[in-house]
């Protein structure tokens, strides 16, 4: 968990809530509470603190501020069995042109 969403349970707000006091859309604060901060501009993480009263760096950290996707572009494209890459026109798929 998050430790913008941990605040804002520990002080028993929903996000609609917080969105109102900060002025940052519900959207917005639900993709930071999965991680994304890189969504939040440097004014909403901002917002945010000051509507939970707390330091900016304590909501954010700054290894938290870097964003980075989960996922790889690589392996977002991979088959279910994580064989070749899927829809790329080079990708390999287990026959040789002559096969065909």
């Amino acid at each position: 968990m998050t430790p913008l969403r941990l605040r804002r349970v520990a002080l028993g707000w929903p996000q609609w809530q917080l969105a109102r006091a900060s002025g940052v859309s519900v959207h917005k604060i639900s993709f930071a509470e999965r991680g994304l901060v890189g969504l939040l501009s440097q004014a909403d993480r901002r917002r945010l603190a000051a509507a939970l009263d707390v330091d900016e760096r304590v909501l954010f950290p700054i290894e938290d501020c870097v964003w980075e996707p989960a996922v790889s572009p690589g392996l977002a494209l991979r088959d279910a069995t994580g064989g070749a890459l899927v829809g790329k026109p080079d990708a390999q798929h287990g026959e040789s042109e002559g096969d065909v």
